[in-house]
């Protein structure tokens, strides 16, 4: 009985050290801090906010699905940024031009549609 017993607090502590272990290796949940405290931060920062913006206006907008996808995403100047999309024979160029906000939050201000032939 006593041997039962000692079995069972046995496994329960190893239980217990796991779910301790467990949790202490689990990334703290980071605390979200608001997109525009996220993108006034620094340019690179900010240059990613302009790329997830540029990704989700592609996703929603751009209706072609095929060729060879996204190729690049270049920046221009300081407020202007290409979309490269490979498709069979050409390429399709979006063109957004930005606008930044006094927070440094960025907003599509404006986008032109091109063709390049390869």
């Amino acid at each position: 009985m006593t041997t039962r017993r000692n079995w069972l607090v046995f496994l329960a502590g190893l239980a217990l050290v796991a779910a301790v272990a467990v949790a202490g290796l689990a990334p703290a949940q980071a605390e979200k801090k608001p997109q525009t405290e996220e993108c006034g931060m620094d340019p690179v920062t900010q240059s990613i906010c302009v790329y997830e913006m540029i990704l989700k206006d592609i996703r929603e907008n751009y209706p072609l699905r095929g060729g060879g996808g996204i190729s690049a995403i270049m920046q221009n100047s300081t407020t202007s940024f290409t979309a490269r999309i490979s498709r069979e024979g050409h390429i399709d160029l979006r063109t957004y031009e930005m606008t930044f906000g006094e927070d440094g939050t960025p907003k599509i201000a404006d986008i032109t549609e091109e063709t390049q032939d390869m």
